[in-house]
């Protein structure tokens, strides 16, 4: 998936927004100012997604998808995964994370947000 296309797939959701974050140098995908998405590089200098996920879903995803999913890189490794962009080719799979992730973090949103997405 190019960059373009990740910019294009997080701001496809109601509200979402997508911005370069100068403190961390890289990009990140916001829906009220809450995190569901970053795009950059990990230390291996892989593109990554690094998106939200049920502890479940991702301890499933980084057995099933050794080496392409990982523990969130600089994040909670329970609640967070990273895709290594370059090497998986399933872009329906990096769709539905995403979403999921998106999906996350809006339904911790309080009522009254919610309702304006």
């Amino acid at each position: 998936m190019s960059p373009q296309a990740v910019k294009a797939l997080c701001e496809s959701f109601p509200s979402a927004r997508f911005e370069f974050k100068i403190e961390w140098e890289t990009e990140v995908a916001l829906v009220t100012d809450k995190l569901f998405a970053i795009h950059g590089f990990d230390k291996e200098n892989y593109r990554i997604l690094t998106l939200k996920a049920k502890p479940e879903d991702g301890e499933y995803l980084r057995q099933n998808y050794e080496n392409i999913i990982t523990a969130g890189y600089h994040m909670n490794k329970r609640h967070w995964i990273s895709v290594r962009l370059d090497e998986i080719n399933d872009d329906e799979l990096v769709r539905k994370l995403a979403r999921d992730s998106y999906t996350l973090i809006v339904d911790k949103l309080p009522r009254r947000i919610k309702d304006t997405l």
